[in-house]
């Protein structure tokens, strides 16, 4: 079979560690790893922190004005200090965190991160060094996570294991969450026997020598090594590209049984179609890469952004082939046919239709008292779920009877930003109350704007300052201000809602001569550090806007085709007041940036 060698050395490898930890975890008196990990069983999980905490917590959100610019996205989750009750078990002062992109973000039931030893130096569960818990906003029918994982490791994929837990935060039931175990070193020593390879996260990114930046390095970070992703990204940027030479860099018998598990499962937001949600290791023992599946909430023919995974216009669903790695190989000669034959053989010994039934049947009285207010979708999601097992196998097999399949000629463009710009300059305005109709008509400023290659001059500048007010992007309530991480993010949860952080809309707006449209950029950052103007310089994120209403360069997300261009960069305030009429006066310094590819290009492909 296959998926045979991986299997053996990879069930080993488990079974092994497995019974290390038992026998550790009896011999110390601590918590059992692999008990909290067993999908028989529900997992009550009970977090205690101060009240305001838990509200200053939950409205934290990334900035989507970095991360819609295609820029590397920081890290806003700040770690309180709660205790913690485990399976029964007190674990006091670790440290507990929001989760998530915008997908699941929700500021009623985040996604949570618990280190056990961000606080105190401990270590109380065997095997395991902190808790991942998702809310399964995007998973409705609560088993996505544990069924996907489940049957990568049953393909001999390195895979986490993954189990249901209840949990409560200061007394109050926040539902059913997946508790998945976290890709860190434990992870690494139990699944490869060896967790000093490189590890690297990707999300919204690939392997091209222009994007590998936004890979994010999880092992060995002092060192800060991208020389194994520099590897594969310029192998897969040569003009010819064989078998032989991939199995010197990647374990691709593995990596064909992943990539075809992606398909099975339609987990279009994985790497091969979305270029999004996965680990790559580097096992020191054999020099080979490994990807390791992440974010599955979004599998089995689960909603979602489901819409993105289609870019490209693909047709069939038996084959993802977005991504450069998956698009290169699959155009390798003889690779069509060892995919499918890959494919055929994990239908035959792994998509066992009555087993997946089995496990949703034994799981689903565990957690259908539990269930949240905001999960009573759940039923009708098993339903598609048990619909999906029955009718996959023959979707299928008829796909794969008219093969080869048809994929996009070249792979979709990764994500990734170009300087085209920058600003620099003093200004001066006054704080309003309400919206400026005509910002370029009030305070001033004196900048320099230089636009792709061509000095700006502007008729007239002005300057306008405000309480901002968070835009609406589709269906979602999420804000779409920038900040550095702040504001109310996407996915509001049901329910009373804290208020997030206040912020301030800085709005720069000048005309030009000569029937030019108008040029805007508009800044948000904290009102509190706003109001202190102290001198210091802040950072700041924005966006470009070309035209009235943003016709060209505005934020659209770059799906239209116009230019999606983003600001960062320093802001001082010598000035400011958030009363009408308060006088603001700074300066600031930006760079203009350009998003291409990936979501901003999904037609884009890269040359041939």
């Amino acid at each position: 079979m296959v998926f045979a060698r991986g299997s053996r050395r990879l069930a080993l490898v488990t079974l092994v560690s497995a019974a290390a930890a038992a026998h550790g975890a009896a011999q110390t008196g601590k918590i059992d790893g692999d008990r909290l990990l067993d999908p028989t069983r529900l997992l009550e999980v009970e977090i205690t922190l101060p009240a305001d905490d838990w509200d200053r917590l939950r409205v934290q959100a990334r900035d989507p004005v970095a991360f819609f610019a295609g820029r590397a996205v920081d890290d806003p989750y700040v770690y309180y200090e709660a205790d913690l009750r485990l399976d029964g078990r007190e674990i006091q002062s670790v440290g507990v965190r929001k989760k998530g992109l915008f997908g699941s973000l929700d500021d009623q039931r985040p996604s949570l991160k618990i280190k056990f030893n961000e606080f105190v130096d401990q270590d109380p569960v065997e095997g395991l060094n902190r808790l991942t818990l998702n809310n399964n906003k995007q998973d409705t029918s609560q088993l996505s996570q544990y069924l996907s994982y489940k049957l990568f490791r049953d393909a001999g994929v390195h895979a986490p294991r993954c189990s249901m837990a209840l949990v409560t935060v200061n007394g109050e039931s926040l539902g059913i969450y997946s508790h998945v175990e976290s890709i860190k070193k434990p992870f690494l020593e139990r699944s490869f026997g060896d967790d000093r390879g490189n590890l690297f996260e990707g999300t919204l990114t690939d392997f091209h020598p222009r994007a590998i930046d936004k890979i994010e390095v999880k092992t060995n970070k002092k060192k800060d090594d991208r020389s194994d992703l520099m590897r594969l990204a310029e192998l897969l940027a040569a003009p010819e590209l064989t078998t032989d030479a991939l199995e010197q860099v990647i374990d691709l018998d593995e990596f064909l049984r992943y990539w075809a598990l992606e398909s099975i499962l339609r987990f279009w937001d994985g790497y091969a179609s979305n270029q999004n949600n996965y680990y790559y290791y580097v096992d020191p023992q054999t020099d080979l890469g490994h990807f390791i599946p992440w974010g599955a909430d979004n599998s089995f023919g689960s909603g979602g952004f489901g819409g993105f995974g289609g870019f490209g216009g693909q047709r069939g669903t038996a084959i993802y082939a977005q991504s450069i790695l998956c698009n290169r190989a699959y155009h390798i000669e003889g690779m069509p046919e060892r995919y499918r034959e890959t494919m055929l053989e994990l239908l035959d010994e792994v998509w066992d239709e009555q087993v997946l039934l089995a496990e949703i049947e034994a799981i689903e009285p565990l957690i259908e008292e539990h269930l949240h207010g905001s999960q009573s979708n759940a039923s009708g999601a098993l339903d598609d779920l048990h619909d999906f097992v029955l009718s996959r196998r023959e979707q299928l097999e008829q796909e794969l009877e008219d093969w080869p399949a048809e994929v996009p000629a070249r792979p979709r463009k990764p994500s990734y930003t170009v300087p085209v710009g920058a600003v620099e300059g003093t200004f001066t305005a006054e704080w309003s109350d309400e919206a400026v109709a005509e910002p370029s008509r009030t305070g001033s400023a004196k900048l320099e704007i230089e636009l792709d290659g061509e000095a700006l001059e502007f008729e007239r500048m002005g300057v306008s300052a405000r309480k901002y007010e968070a835009p609406r992007f589709g269906g979602f309530g999420g804000g779409l201000g920038g900040g550095r991480g702040f504001g109310r993010g996407f996915g509001r949860g049901r329910g009373s809602r804290p208020e997030p952080p206040a912020q301030v809309s800085l709005t720069l707006s000048g005309v030009r001569g000569g029937g030019e449209e108008p040029l805007t950029i508009d800044l948000t950052l904290l009102r509190t550090v706003f109001e202190a103007a102290s001198g210091d310089e802040i950072e700041v994120t924005g966006r470009l806007r070309e035209g009235r209403g943003g016709r060209r360069g505005g934020f659209g997300f770059g799906f239209g085709g116009a230019p999606n261009r983003s600001v960062v960069g320093t802001l001082c305030l010598t000035k400011s007041g958030t009363t009408a009429g308060s006088e603001i006066v700074g300066e600031l310094e930006l760079v203009i940036s350009e998003a291409r590819g990936g979501f901003f290009a999904p037609g884009g492909r890269l040359p041939e």
